[in-house]
């Protein structure tokens, strides 16, 4: 049974501090004449771990990376430039915060795809975060090939090669295609006013202009155009973009500064390929902006390449007068006397039940956070299912959960995936709360170590005041954690009941530490 509840938000913020990866992107070095040669070209590799792909190289996103399959050298990346281009120097990257570390490489090239010969022969590169951010610049005399491929047969800080970012320069690029002039009302991501960290990048195809706009892997990301209609009214306007994430994703939609709307964005077969969404604004006459931002409740993640404003609008008729007629005399009536009428009595409202004690009232509660990581988004961390969690992007991060209503909680479950491969790790926790009339946190369970190990469910319950009771709280709840954060919070649950005229506002859960220095490949790499 569905249940509705007082317009007082209830909210648990999750606060995590702790290693995560920065997300900085590098100024490319270029060689004589060159730019980089890998931007929208086909990359393979012998194999992949989970979910950190090839494509992860070009995508000018260092906090994204490809990783070879585990324990199993020799392993390859590689690069189809489409044709035979002179090259002489590549640029290797990994994560700006990720630990030194020391891969065995050659540089190989190939005119047919199958047949390698060594540009570079095998040799030792040491990725150190305090020098270059992480990279390492490979210099070489020139030489022609269409396929390069990077061989690797060591890395001292993981079994297997790992890559964020693989830039090809040479002494000249192949001429570019001239870009077709847009039609009437059309109007490019990349001329478009960008903030929040949204950016222009090129290293996909199909793209319209002279590139398209990334970056909404950032919360704040927002790409405003400006658009001029001659008259007033609704238009029809397209959204053409990109997303591969594997299921839609969302944006909101503001119109000359007031959001308008949420849009959903259909899921594509790849990021190469370009999808389109419409949406009827309305328009005043002359100039008006168009953005498209990465609000908090918005699952973003996507690109953006142009939009189109239809030239027509949707007409307003003007009505037809109508000749009035002249009026025929009508003969009055005596007027029949009207009962006093019998007052009704007003039903009683059947109060609304509370939820059951003891259930978990946290699922399916609009839930948003300050950042987050790649796909890893706030509403993972309450759809019940504890295969998908939540990750946060910086430190500190929060998340906002909103139960619509004052709860009262007699515990909180903090959950992440059961399954071995999330080793045992300890976390400091502490709990702080607000009353629904006030902003400012108090402290409700002081801060304490706990262990999450998956032989247990790797779960941990936070009683209230020792005896399962929450006796003063609706709840905003944050949680720190000082840790390597590749697995977030795949589940946070609720235990409560029905509210009392002394519940806090809100709750506050605040993790200071994470023993776990065995945190798996995603941010231990």
């Amino acid at each position: 049974m569905r249940h509705k509840h007082a317009a007082w938000t209830l909210a648990l913020i999750l606060l995590m501090t702790g290693w995560i990866s920065a997300a900085g992107i590098l100024s490319p070095a270029f060689a004589a004449g060159g730019t980089n040669l890998t931007i929208g070209k086909t990359i393979t590799a012998s194999g992949q771990s989970q979910t950190y792909t090839p494509d992860n190289v070009k995508d000018g996103n260092a906090s994204t990376y490809w990783e070879s399959t585990n324990n199993a050298f020799p392993q390859w990346i590689q690069v189809d430039l489409g044709a035979s281009v002179s090259i002489d120097q590549l640029v290797l990257k990994l994560p700006p915060s990720w630990e030194s570390r020391t891969q065995t490489l050659a540089v190989q090239g190939s005119a047919n795809g199958s047949t390698f010969s060594n540009i570079v022969g095998s040799a030792n590169y040491t990725f150190n975060p305090a020098v270059a951010s992480n990279a390492v610049t490979i210099d070489f005399t020139a030489t022609s090939t269409r396929y390069v491929r990077l061989s690797f047969t060591a890395n001292t800080g993981w079994p297997a090669a790992q890559l964020s970012e693989l830039e090809i320069y040479g002494a000249a690029g192949a001429t570019p295609t001239p870009t077709p002039t847009p039609p009437p009302g059309t109007y490019q991501a990349e001329s478009a006013a960008l903030s929040g960290g949204a950016k222009v990048n090129t290293d996909h195809t199909g793209y319209a202009g002279t590139g398209f706009v990334d970056g909404y892997w950032t919360q704040g990301a927002t790409t405003t155009f400006t658009v001029s209609v001659p008259a007033a009214g609704s238009r029809n306007v397209t959204l053409k973009y990109g997303n591969a994430n594997g299921a839609a994703r969302t944006l909101s939609i503001y119109v000359n500064g007031a959001k308008i709307r949420q849009t959903t964005l259909a899921n594509l077969a790849n990021w190469d390929t370009w999808g389109t969404q419409t949406e009827a604004l309305n328009l005043n006459a002359g100039s008006n902006t168009i953005a498209y931002k990465y609000d908090a409740g918005d699952s973003a993640n996507v690109n953006l390449d142009q939009i189109a404003v239809d030239a027509g609008t949707t007409p307003t008729s003007t009505p037809t007068a109508t000749p009035t007629a002249t009026p025929t005399a009508t003969p009055t009536a005596t007027p029949t006397a009207t009962p006093t009428a019998t007052p009704t009595a007003t039903p009683t409202a059947t109060p609304t039940a509370p939820p059951p004690p003891g259930g978990n009232i946290a699922i399916g509660k609009p839930i948003v956070a300050s950042s987050n990581t790649q796909a890893f988004v706030a509403t993972n961390a309450n759809d019940d299912n504890t295969a998908t969690y939540w990750e946060g992007g910086g430190n500190p991060s929060t998340l906002t959960l909103d139960f619509g209503a004052n709860q009262n909680i007699t515990s909180i479950a903090l959950k992440l995936n059961p399954a071995t491969e999330w080793g045992t790790r300890t976390q400091t926790l502490q709990v702080l709360g607000h009353n629904q009339s006030t902003t400012t946190f108090s402290n409700l369970v002081s801060s304490q170590t706990y262990t999450f190990n998956p032989a247990s469910g790797n779960t941990v319950t936070i009683p209230r005041d020792g005896d399962g009771e929450a006796t003063a709280t609706e709840h905003h709840g944050e949680y720190r954690r000082a840790c390597r954060t590749d697995r977030g919070v795949p589940g946070v649950r609720h235990a409560g009941r029905q509210s009392r005229p002394d519940d806090y506002g809100h709750v506050l859960v605040a993790g200071l530490a994470d023993r776990d220095r065995r945190a798996h490949a995603e941010r231990d790499r």
